[in-house]
């Protein structure tokens, strides 16, 4: 069924058939055990680490980013970031962390795949794990004699999955061409990423990111009959972030 012009329609990714939901709905769930339990098992490997100390943080900000390949360039798509994390300290001056953070994605309303019309665009909204390593530098004493590090640099990989994607605008004779791209995107997304941040107090940070996907969202030669290039992914997200 068509949607009016001017609307949104929201599309789960994958294939629309009864045993495709099915499979999707187990992944979902899938992946929220496996979100879970990475959690879990950071947590208690913390306990048992007694020389080491952990903190957890709450952070949020925003994302910009863009699908190379859409027919757009630059950074151009704006969306929502934020999410929780622990960190492990393994020196004096660094640490590993894992997060799980909400990220939205995708191209501007003048993604042009199949024509040069500029009234559509995507939306793609991401579960993601990154597993970082960071250094920190620049050590500071307060006031009251207490020291701390300002500066924090970080590299790491990252484990994302598709929740949704959405059609924004109306694609109008394209609308066919547009679901099946959608249909045929790629649920799972492993990126690098690098980053850096301040502390302009012990607990509160302004960080930068920079993340790149290694697989594409959409790869060409396995969809023959949908006319687009591949799609490979990319943002910077600005954030701010509290550490307990």
């Amino acid at each position: 069924m068509k949607s009016l012009p001017g609307t949104s329609k929201l599309l789960p990714p994958g294939d629309f058939s009864a045993s495709n939901a099915k499979n999707m709905l187990h992944s979902r769930f899938s992946l929220k055990c496996c979100l879970f339990l990475s959690f879990l098992i950071l947590l208690f490997s913390v306990q048992e680490l007694k020389s080491q100390t952990f903190s957890a943080h709450i952070t949020g900000g925003g994302n910009i980013s863009q699908l190379r390949g859409d027919g757009s360039s630059g950074l151009k798509r704006v969306g929502l970031h934020g999410g929780a994390g622990l960190s492990v300290q393994t020196g004096r001056q660094t640490e590993v962390g894992l997060e799980l953070l909400y990220n939205e994605r995708g191209s501007t309303n003048n993604f042009s795949p199949f024509s040069q019309s500029d009234n559509q665009g995507f939306l793609l909204r991401y579960a993601d794990i990154p597993l970082y390593f960071s250094f920190k530098d620049w050590e500071y004493r307060d006031s009251e004699g207490d020291t701390h590090f300002r500066m924090r640099f970080l590299v790491g990989i990252s484990l994302g999955r598709l929740l949704s994607s959405k059609i924004e605008g109306d694609p109008g004779a394209q609308e066919e061409k547009f679901e099946k791209l959608l249909s045929a995107l790629n649920s799972t997304d492993i990126s690098w990423l690098l980053g850096a941040g301040v502390f302009f107090s012990p607990r509160w940070q302004l960080q930068i990111r920079y993340t790149r996907s290694f697989n594409p969202v959409f790869v060409s030669d396995k969809n023959p009959d949908i006319p687009a290039n591949d799609l490979l992914g990319s943002f910077i997200t600005t954030r701010i972030s509290y550490h307990f």
